[in-house]
């Protein structure tokens, strides 16, 4: 089976050639009894408890996505994918959400994605594809009855250039001069500028990266803004609970509209990352045939990165960009 992982610093993303999709926050917590008092009251508690034994025994158990950010789980921010203490959880997880694991073992090829600042580092490819190459584990999400994967390959591509595969398969991309690709996250935005040649696109490494900054970038200036006004240290994670329910933040009995706040922190936000963009794009800005904008935060971000230019255009789909174009990438190296 092939597999492809986005594991973002926001969220991980996961794309099977079966067609099943996964999507929960990059989010790992220790936590007791998940689930009990939510099913007490006749509801289903969010995000997953996992188990993860390895071949030595080892085994570990442990809560995923929302259930971790409930239980005051905090994202690894590790500039490092192989860094990130949490990488290789979420992976599995990811792979055991989405079915993968069998009772006779499932052989897994993963196709992973790492940022631009990240993949021009030939180690950093080399030690994320030795952190996982080669793991067998029995697997187990919630209370079904688990099973075993043993990953057996793992390719590695570009973030940026896995959100252009995919703009180029939805037939976005027609295009006849050179164009670039904006890649929203959670920490990082990348910024890729591909010159059309006679052999088709190609990367231009010079005037391609990654600016620090993202939608959690956001985030923190709202909770830092609340926590300013009441002295109270407002978690990160409570802002961004209450932007995905009703927007409001209840603090010492004053309720902060989160959503207006989060508004005003990506205007700010977009505007650091149009210039710096604008910098790096420089004298080939005005020449794109096409700007195409991606990422989980790619829809939030889109009316401040549409000022770079008049055919600025979002995915479809944007979340599941990067995934699909490196399940699309792996394909096609078999076939080759």
């Amino acid at each position: 089976m092939l597999v492809s992982v986005d594991v973002g610093y926001g969220y991980t993303k996961a794309v099977a050639d079966t067609g099943r999709r996964a999507w929960f926050p990059s989010v790992v917590a220790q936590g007791p009894g998940f689930g009990r008092l939510a099913s007490s009251i006749g509801v289903a508690g969010p995000g997953h408890e996992v188990t993860v034994r390895q071949a030595d025994g080892t085994e570990s158990r442990f809560l995923v996505g929302e259930a971790a950010l409930l239980s005051n789980g905090v994202r690894s921010w590790d500039l490092t994918s192989s860094g990130r203490r949490d990488y290789g959880r979420l992976v599995l997880s990811a792979l055991g959400v989405l079915g993968v694991a069998q009772p006779e073992t499932a052989d897994v090829d993963l196709a992973l994605g790492l940022p631009l600042f990240a993949f021009f580092q030939a180690d950093e490819r080399r030690r994320l594809q030795q952190q996982l190459a080669g793991q067998r584990a029995w697997i187990q999400v919630g209370r079904d009855g688990g099973g075993y994967v043993h990953i057996r390959d793992v390719k590695v591509y570009a973030q940026a250039v896995g959100a252009y595969v995919t703009a180029a398969g939805d037939g976005a991309s027609a295009t006849q001069g050179p164009v670039g690709l904006i890649d929203v996250g959670y920490r990082t935005t990348d910024y890729l500028l591909l010159n059309l040649t006679p052999v088709g696109p190609v990367p231009d490494e010079a005037r391609s990266g990654s600016a620090d900054g993202g939608v959690g970038t956001a985030i923190e200036g709202v909770a830092r803004s609340v926590s300013e006004e009441t002295g109270v240290l407002v978690p990160d994670s409570m802002v961004e609970s209450a932007l995905g329910a009703s927007g409001a933040l209840m603090v010492k009995g004053r309720r902060y509209d989160v959503r207006d706040m989060m508004t005003r922190e990506l205007e700010g936000l977009g505007a650091r990352l149009v210039d710096q963009i604008r910098r790096a794009w420089d004298d080939r800005l005005d020449f794109l045939d096409a700007l195409f904008v991606a990422g989980g935060g790619g829809q939030a971000m889109f009316p401040q990165l549409k000022a770079l230019h008049p055919s600025a255009t979002l995915l479809d789909d944007p979340i599941f960009a990067n995934a699909r174009g490196f399940l699309s990438l792996a394909q096609s190296e078999r076939q080759a």
